[in-house]
């Protein structure tokens, strides 16, 4: 089975969505999270583009704070209950 790119809205790994048009994802790797956003290209598809890239919870969880007002309470309380740091 063909695994899909991280920026295509069928991506396997996606860890949460905190609030429309935004997601978490767990790198390829494994090593790392990423906060992305959901964007409309010129052609009028969507792409899902890395805004930022942590290895520690508490370093996603301040890149959310600053990105996204108001992220979804579900989410966040599924964020907290991931491990503190990812390991390679």
């Amino acid at each position: 089975m063909k695994k899909h790119s991280i920026n295509k809205d069928l991506y396997e790994d996606v860890v949460a969505e905190p609030k429309d048009g935004w997601r978490v994802v767990l790198s390829a790797s494994g090593t790392k999270w990423i906060l992305q956003k959901r964007r409309e290209k010129s052609d009028g598809t969507f792409l899902w583009e890395d805004v930022r890239a942590h290895g520690a919870r508490s370093e996603l969880v301040t890149a959310i704070r600053h990105h996204i007002a108001n992220p979804d309470a579900d989410a966040m309380e599924s964020i907290h209950d991931l491990p503190e740091r990812l390991t390679p």
